[in-house]
């Protein structure tokens, strides 16, 4: 079987066990009878019957109460200011998706679609032209680390040790951002860590957001006796100076964190090449490498041979020599 398509079959063996196990352990962990359907069915036939009892109120006027409840208690839709815009092609762009901000129109749609197409392969390469020079970065400071201070002359295991220093450094700045999310939005940690770690993964399921762009809900008490403190359930307008921040300080992460990918895969590729060939010689190379032996054993052979020959050569010519010297004496 070829070598590649044996790999591409492994690993999707190991995908599809994954994929298919995983499931499992999220249905023991989060399974529980609460905000499920049939509660909800549950405190609607009750309000009905409230309803009904106490106000004499019909089927039809219930479904018209209901209707207008849930519409004016539901989240609010962001209106469309930079800051929404800024969130949205931010997005888009990284492939994060939130889904807090999304085109309603037809020409939104079509301008997102257009956006995206341009926006996140431009995007992809920048991740990856700065995440490569962030791992150059880093390795280049682990070498010269180790010759200086180790005085260690050819580092080894480079990239690995890059990928464990890469790791390390965006685990401390995830647990430094989950601390301000604590500070700033009364979060816990667990909520602040897992927001960021889905962020820099750009998994973006949007179930929390830091104050999402004009997204509040509607406070009843002040919805009906403090009409005039309506407007401070909004959130401020978010500037351009503050968005370009933004912009540097999440794709700065993202990049971080592009880096650690790339670096654990080249981690993976140089232990697996590594250990391929721990201990063993490659065919050809072995093969000269006997070519050699046998020339240099041959070689050798020849040369005693040819000495001993020469020294018997001398000693017969020396012998006749002395037979010649004596029978002219």
């Amino acid at each position: 079987m070829d070598p590649l398509l044996k790999t591409a079959l492994l690993r999707m063996l190991v995908f599809l066990i994954f994929a298919g196990v995983v499931p499992w352990l999220f249905v023991l962990v989060e399974d529980s009878n609460e905000d499920t359907i049939e509660a909800k069915y549950h405190l609607l036939r009750s309000l009905y019957r409230f309803m009904t009892s106490k106000y004499n109120m019909t089927m039809e006027d219930f479904k018209n109460f209901s209707s207008m409840a849930y519409d004016a208690l539901s989240d609010t839709r962001p209106s469309w200011t930079y800051g929404a815009g800024l969130s949205c092609v931010l997005q888009a762009i990284t492939t994060i998706g939130y889904g807090s901000v999304t085109p309603r129109t037809s020409a939104g749609q079509l301008l997102c679609i257009v956006v995206a197409l341009v926006g996140i392969p431009l995007t992809l390469l920048l991740l990856k032209s700065i995440g490569d020079s962030i791992v150059k970065i880093v390795n280049n400071a682990i070498a010269k680390f180790e010759r200086k201070i180790l005085h260690t002359p050819v580092p080894k295991n480079l990239q690995t040790k890059s990928a464990v220093t890469v790791f390390f450094v965006l685990n401390f700045l995830m647990i430094i951002n989950g601390l301000i999310l604590m500070y700033l939005e009364d979060w816990t940690f667990v909520k602040g860590m897992y927001f960021w770690f889905i962020a820099y993964t750009t998994i973006g399921f949007g179930d929390y957001l830091p104050l999402p762009p004009r997204a509040r809900k509607v406070n009843i008490h002040k919805a009906l006796y403090f009409k005039s403190t309506l407007d401070e359930d909004m959130t401020e307008e978010v500037s351009p100076a503050a968005g370009f921040i933004y912009i540097v300080f999440l794709v700065l992460h993202l990049c971080l964190a592009s880096s650690v990918v790339n670096s654990i895969v080249v981690a993976i590729e140089e232990w697996k090449h590594r250990s391929k060939y721990r201990g063993c010689v490659p065919r050809k190379l072995q093969a000269r490498s006997n070519r050699e032996q046998n020339n240099t054993s041959t070689q050798g052979e020849t040369n005693v041979a040819y000495a001993i020959t020469l020294r018997l050569g001398f000693q017969e010519k020396t012998s006749q020599d002395i037979s010649e010297l004596a029978s002219i004496q």
